[in-house]
């Protein structure tokens, strides 16, 4: 997993990010091609998604801006990334006492991409600082695509101790909107707690159906289910709450197709729960869980990172591949 460490208002953030990324950039055969004229997956709505990124976000054009001074690209070429979908298996997982809250999670995408993956610092003096994690690195021997186009956070926290993390929604609807990597950007750079990110959940326009799982350290969870034009929350039962890819809120289950390994590794993370006392150590054992499919390595896909933490007491735990082979490291705010 690459590390980027990065520092400023917007506009520096974005400019030490190209500046890092400028070299690798520049060695990809597709970068003359797709700098004059690359074209996103949804051409018609990239007017209209500025508008919506002007409306919730405006700051992020700052730092798209520079991000486009550092390496050369055309600002209104580059803003065509804001289109994007995240995908894959996933599981987002909470469990809490008196005391404690503990949250799993485990992002599973493709097999043989995980030098795309990038742990990120971020001290934005216009913003909370942050940690997160992210697939999309640019790096010379990949397809320079929509997706690999910007580094954007599929899960984080920030210094205020909130967590967000998304699950892949199976819908197939489509609209302009927030990409789902600038909706946990905006969260973690502007929210301070869980009754402030779901609130911005649910009037945000989203380009597509996603699943959000956002935690603070006042112990408090929720889940927002989304298509395009409904959201709902879901709350915990008995102090659990959990996420893996199908919805679960009543007015939602009929919207979106239930695939069996989804409901395999729910069923596994709520029976595990029931029956354990709260505690790190159980919310590793499931991640590390084959069986289940919470920890992946079948069908094309793989975990390619994992979290476990305690959202109350401010202890983060990050393992940079699988974690079936590999150990967690602890994550402190620089």
């Amino acid at each position: 997993m690459n590390i980027i460490s990065l520092s400023g208002d917007y506009y520096e953030v974005g400019y030490g990010l190209g500046k890092m990324l400028k070299s690798r950039i520049k060695n990809i055969p597709q970068y003359k091609k797709i700098k004059k004229n690359f074209i996103p997956i949804v051409e018609k709505d990239v007017e209209e998604n500025i508008s919506i990124v002007e409306k919730h976000f405006p700051e992020f054009l700052r730092e798209l801006n520079g991000f486009c001074d550092a390496t050369g690209f055309d600002f209104e070429v580059h803003k065509k990334i804001l289109s994007g979908r995240s995908k894959g298996s996933c599981s987002i997982f909470g469990i809490k006492n008196k005391d404690n809250l503990f949250v799993g999670r485990t992002y599973d995408w493709m097999k043989g991409i995980n030098d795309l993956c990038t742990f990120s610092f971020v001290n934005n003096k216009e913003a909370f600082s942050s940690i997160s994690c992210s697939d999309m690195l640019l790096l010379p021997h990949h397809k320079m695509n929509y997706r690999n186009l910007w580094p954007g956070p599929e899960d984080g926290i920030n210094e205020r101790g909130l967590f967000i993390g998304l699950t892949f929604a199976h819908v197939k609807e489509q609209q302009a909107g927030l990409p789902c990597f600038l909706v946990i950007q905006r969260i973690l750079d502007k929210c301070k707690n869980v009754d402030r990110a779901v609130s911005f959940l649910k009037k945000v326009e989203l380009q597509y159906p996603h699943n959000f799982f956002v935690a603070d350290k006042s112990g408090k969870m929720r889940i927002v289910e989304c298509t395009l034009k409904e959201r709902e929350v879901v709350r915990p039962e008995k102090n659990i709450l959990i996420k893996t890819n199908h919805f679960t809120h009543p007015n939602l289950k009929e919207k979106d197709k239930v695939f069996e390994d989804s409901v395999k590794r729910y069923s596994y993370i709520e029976k595990t729960l029931e029956k354990s006392k709260p505690s790190l150590e159980v919310i590793k054992k499931i991640t590390r869980n084959k069986k289940s499919g919470v920890c992946c390595s079948s069908g094309g896909q793989e975990t390619l990172w994992s979290w476990v933490m305690n959202i109350s007491k401010g202890n983060y735990w990050l393992c940079p591949g699988n974690p079936d082979k590999k150990s967690y490291e602890k994550i402190e705010f620089l």
